[in-house]
């Protein structure tokens, strides 16, 4: 059952920084939305693949423009990335690696104001976090505990013939059923797994973050305490304010 007035509630982007896991490393994770149309995304590049900051990047600008994720846009992004490489001029090693493919997880949201209602494409292990001012911890798509993260995620790939199934990629939310303030985070892979392992509580802690600077300094804490992995961070924070 929808609340009243809460059709009229639209997501508000409060926060959106990525970090690269070292100065003068290229940062393999990509961020994009459009407000306006109330999308957002992000994306991670698996740094064991061929250029892959590339890949996310592109991934997360063609979602912007379109979050139908199917087979065909999937194409779409392969022919651009392709298009970006002259493989005859591409030294032997670089030929080698553009042929096993490059390779990206693709978290995203649409969120239907009218409806109350989002749509989460989730790809990977970058996870996305619900949590609200009532009830607390709410839900975590696609992984649900730091276990998962030992597993082999599937992934985006530049390559024909992936795993991807876009149909058991997509989770409904009907946000409308919560009347309090919901706020939804999304988080790439070494944030997801820390975060996961004490939910609400970490959840929170990133949900209040500032701004850059301190987003760099918690992940320095963290990752210095060895609490965190070594990692491309990407933190994207939504609030959905409550019904008046």
């Amino acid at each position: 059952m929808e609340t009243p007035g809460a059709a009229a509630r639209r997501l508000e982007l409060v926060f959106c920084h990525c970090i690269s896991k070292s100065s003068g490393q290229p940062n393999e994770d990509s961020c994009a939305y459009d407000e306006d149309r109330q999308i957002f995304v992000v994306s991670d590049g698996a740094s064991i693949s061929y250029d892959s900051a590339l890949w996310s990047k592109i991934l997360t600008g063609h979602f912007v423009k379109c979050a139908d994720v199917d087979e065909f846009w999937l194409e779409l992004a392969r022919k651009e990335f392709s298009e970006h490489h002259n493989f005859a001029d591409l030294s032997w090693n670089k030929q080698a690696a553009f042929d096993r493919g490059s390779f990206a997880t693709l978290l995203g949201i649409e969120f239907d104001p009218d409806k109350g209602k989002a749509h989460v494409l989730g790809v990977g292990d970058s996870v996305l976090v619900m949590i609200d001012d009532v009830d607390g911890w709410i839900t975590s798509y696609p992984y649900e505990e730091p276990s998962q993260f030992r597993q082999d995620p599937i992934l985006l790939s530049t390559k024909s013939g992936s795993a991807f199934v876009p149909e058991e990629s997509i989770q409904p939310l009907q946000l409308s059923e919560h009347p309090g303030v919901v706020t939804l985070l999304l988080m790439t892979d070494a944030l997801g797994a820390w975060c996961l392992e004490c939910k609400y509580e970490r959840a929170i802690q990133l949900a209040e973050l500032a701004d850059e600077e301190a987003f760099k300094d918690f992940l320095r804490t963290e990752q210095q305490a060895q609490r965190m992995r070594v990692d491309d961070a990407t933190l994207m924070v939504l609030k959905l304010e409550g019904v008046a």
